[in-house]
């Protein structure tokens, strides 16, 4: 569950680092997606995640991030669906249901978390770019300080 959730705050990271500078167009969409990764928690995961989604993402720093929203967020909602259906197991010990639910409870504010960063994503452009993703980037560290 947790590395569910770095992985979603690492792309996230990933997309606000990256989301106002372009690479030189002469490098690849896979080397452009490999020099980002680089500078995440989990390189290797971040590459094996978005290197399929190359030709989608191209050089794109916007792409990018909306890509790596999109599939934290898809991770995330799957992960919610297999925490469903362990919660509903019968036998389970009343200690480890009630952490079950309170994973699923954080899990779910990630979920609506990543689902408006993904809104908001869809509103970017501009000059005024990187101050909304900015805008946007502290706006969740300030509702996930606790974690």
């Amino acid at each position: 569950m947790s590395g569910t959730l770095t992985l979603a705050f690492t792309l996230f990271l990933l997309a606000t680092c990256h989301g106002a500078r372009m690479l030189p167009e002469t490098k690849t969409s896979t080397e452009f997606i490999k020099t980002s990764c680089n500078t995440t928690s989990y390189p290797d995961l971040c590459f094996s995640t978005l290197s399929s989604y190359a030709s989608k993402i191209q050089t794109n720093p916007l792409n990018l991030a909306s890509t790596a929203l999109s599939v934290s967020l898809s991770s995330a909602q799957s992960t919610t669906a297999v925490l469903t259906n362990i919660s509903a197991a019968h036998g389970m010990d009343p200690h480890d249901k009630e952490a079950l639910h309170d994973c699923m409870d954080t899990l779910g504010d990630a979920v609506d978390d990543l689902r408006q960063s993904a809104e908001t994503m869809s509103h970017l452009g501009g000059e005024k770019m990187g101050y909304q993703i900015n805008s946007h980037y502290r706006k969740l560290q300030y509702l996930h300080r606790d974690l």
